[in-house]
């Protein structure tokens, strides 16, 4: 895709838990100029009025970059925000719509749309500088549908972010101290506000997790019930045998035998 240089002023706050990878930063930068900002005393101190466009970026969801979004809609309520996530979530489509965020982009497929987005907004905006003419009259609410379908609202909690990022590291050795630092909580507090919002521990939590993963891994898969111990966490294949036995009511091989015993005979009855 061919795109032009954007003439635009833009904030760029970088509000990602893993800060190790600016593809997407320099893809964007390639064509925008960018303001870049990842941490709030330095965003509290640079915003103003002056931006065309304040863009959030997010791998998972996060208090700190949330209330970005939430304190400046509160300090400049006609600045477009534009919020990018690595992928979609239901109480953040809610919350983009709650705060009127300007547009809910996904990383990658969507950073081509933010040129075009990005563009659109400054055009507006050298038409009339102050904003407030034009903010309410184009706000495109691009916010998934299923948002807007909600009367109860999910309120984001917390511990969310640690959900998320469980849902992708469950496997890894993760210390109750460094989630309850991504909450800013303290590991008491963090312990006692998970099995509050989560209805389980963060050990029970994790575990689920990893046996969900293990089972399917069981049902497709050709793995070694040692392999697949490794895969889920478990450096020891009777560690993860006693957890599974204990969580499922059956052992790893068991399991699996029953679920092939299951196949074999849906495929006979196919046969008939």
């Amino acid at each position: 895709m061919n795109i032009p240089d954007i003439q635009a002023n833009v904030l760029w706050f970088d509000a990602r838990l893993d800060k190790t990878d600016h593809s997407v930063v320099k893809r964007i930068q390639s064509k925008i100029e960018l303001n870049y900002i990842n941490a709030v005393p330095n965003l509290s101190l640079a915003i103003d009025d002056t931006f065309d466009v304040l863009v959030v970026d997010l791998d998972f969801p996060n208090l700190n970059g949330l209330n970005v979004i939430k304190n400046t809609r509160e300090l400049l309520p006609q600045l477009p925000i534009i919020l990018m996530i690595d992928y979609h979530q239901e109480s953040i489509a809610v919350f983009a719509l709650r705060y009127r965020v300007w547009d809910y982009l996904i990383k990658p497929k969507e950073i081509d749309r933010l040129f075009t987005v990005v563009d659109s907004i400054a055009q507006l905006n050298r038409q009339d500088s102050s904003h407030l003419n034009w903010f309410n009259e184009y706000l495109p609410s691009r916010v998934p549908q299923i948002a807007c379908l909600r009367s109860a609202r999910r309120q984001i909690k917390v511990t969310d972010p640690v959900v998320s990022y469980l849902r992708t590291n469950y496997a890894k050795r993760i210390s109750i101290q460094e989630m309850a630092n991504l909450c800013h909580l303290s590991s008491s507090e963090f312990c006692r506000r998970f099995k509050m919002e989560q209805k389980v521990t963060f050990l029970q939590f994790q575990t689920q997790l990893r046996m969900a993963n293990a089972k399917k891994l069981l049902n497709e898969t050709n793995l070694s019930i040692t392999e697949i111990a490794f895969v889920v966490g478990y450096n020891e294949s009777s560690h993860f045998s006693r957890v599974f036995s204990r969580q499922v009511g059956a052992s790893p091989l068991q399991f699996r035998q029953k679920n092939n015993l299951q196949i074999i005979s849906q495929k006979h009855n196919c046969a008939k």
